[in-house]
């Protein structure tokens, strides 16, 4: 067994365990420090065989070798991808900072505005939490949006909502044309989103959708129960859902509004 060791370092050269890894000359190495092994110990074969089976046989052992290793990294890469895929999650509970009071300037709202007793007006804002548990990423590009808003009437709900709506990050201002833009969120950083908000003089609620569509100014016009479906996704491949159990009896500051199971 040492004969063969010696013999390969002294054909493969002085960077002998680089060069074993190498097609050709590790092939030739190898075949070289089997002969001398087999001659070591008596075998006289060799005249009627040539080396370069030796060679061939080596060089296909090394495909097959650099053929699994490929591989293996390649699972190893795959693994460790879908380990570090963010983990959202949407998190709610009915007080601060998840519900917020605002006093909002009435008379820079796209509505029809106030009179001007009440150009400043407090909003109750309904806010998400959303943070990403998953070490060493950053869930990039996240959107969050309101994929159902449904009405409970003789024991059954009710789908109000038409299609799914952006929602608007708290972080971010409304953009043009009613656009807000994704956001990056890192490693156990606090991200909300802004679900709807009730105000004291339209007393009812809005919500937070950059687009405001006709055919949804009217969905919470009635007294009763409602459920809100809220999903967060992000370009990585991290996602999240929650849905929202809202009461509302026609008062801005005395709804209530819980997590839903």
């Amino acid at each position: 067994m040492f004969k063969f060791i010696d013999t390969f370092k002294a054909a493969a050269g002085p960077h002998w365990l680089r060069t074993m890894t190498v097609s050709g000359t590790g092939a030739y190495a190898i075949a070289t420090a089997i002969e001398a092994s087999l001659q070591a110990h008596g075998f006289t074969f060799f005249p009627t065989v040539p080396k370069i089976v030796f060679t061939i046989a080596a060089i296909v052992v090394l495909l097959i070798f650099w053929g699994w290793k490929y591989a293996h990294s390649i699972r190893l890469k795959e693994e460790a991808l879908i380990a570090k895929t963010p983990k959202l999650e949407i998190t709610f509970m009915p007080l601060i900072p998840y519900v917020v009071d605002v006093l909002v300037d009435m008379g820079a709202q796209p509505i029809a505005p106030p009179p001007p007793s009440l150009l400043k007006c407090i909003h109750r804002y309904v806010r998400l939490r959303v943070v990403n548990y998953e070490p060493g990423t950053i869930a990039h590009k996240c959107q969050a949006h309101i994929s159902g808003i449904q009405f409970e009437e003789h024991g059954a709900f009710f789908e109000m909502l038409g299609a799914s709506q952006l929602l608007k990050w708290s972080e971010h201002p409304y953009g043009k044309e009613g656009h807000t833009p994704p956001l990056d969120i890192p490693f156990k950083v606090n991200s909300y989103i802004d679900l709807f908000a009730t105000d004291e003089h339209y007393n009812r609620v809005f919500v937070q959708w950059p687009m405001r569509w006709l055919v949804n100014e009217n969905i919470f016009d009635k007294p009763g129960v409602y459920k809100l479906h809220v999903i967060v996704s992000s370009e990585d491949g991290g996602h999240a859902a929650i849905t929202l159990r809202l009461e509302w009896n026609g008062k801005w500051n005395n709804f209530s509004i819980e997590k839903s199971e």
